[in-house]
């Protein structure tokens, strides 16, 4: 694994974690997939996004889109570190400690308060936002 550590923003910790590289994984808003993110070991994005629909995508519309960017995307998707009941969570969870990416692949980046999911390539019996949620 390779540690990667946000350098320009990040609204929810600032602390580095560790992501398995390679990795994709896709986007979705309900089930309209909206882009796919292939990251590999030497932190090289490919990147492709449909704007067929107008659903605005929560990483940049440009190409090449960053680490950074990547980093916002998984963090933006889930609860924060200060959380209250994060012991709780994090044990709902099956998880020993803090990592978005980790909490992503559990809980599929679902917010209360839109329909964006994350969908990983090893979760053939995940494929609507219904099976997600």
């Amino acid at each position: 694994m390779k540690l990667i550590k946000n350098y320009e923003y990040n609204p929810i910790t600032p602390e580095p974690f560790e992501i398995p590289f390679p990795v994709y994984f896709e986007l979705y808003y309900k089930d309209i997939q909206l882009a796919t993110y292939r990251i590999a070991d030497e932190l090289w994005i490919d990147y492709t996004f449909d704007n067929t629909y107008g659903i605005p995508i929560i990483t940049p519309e440009r190409e090449p889109i960053s680490i950074d960017d990547i980093y916002f995307l998984l963090t933006c998707r889930v609860f924060r570190k200060n959380y209250p009941g994060i012991v709780q969570e994090l044990k709902l969870l099956g998880l020993n400690e803090y990592n978005p990416y980790y909490i992503v692949k559990k809980t599929h980046g679902l917010m209360q308060n839109d329909m964006y999911w994350i969908k990983f390539p090893d979760e053939d019996d995940v494929d609507s936002y219904e099976k997600a949620v």
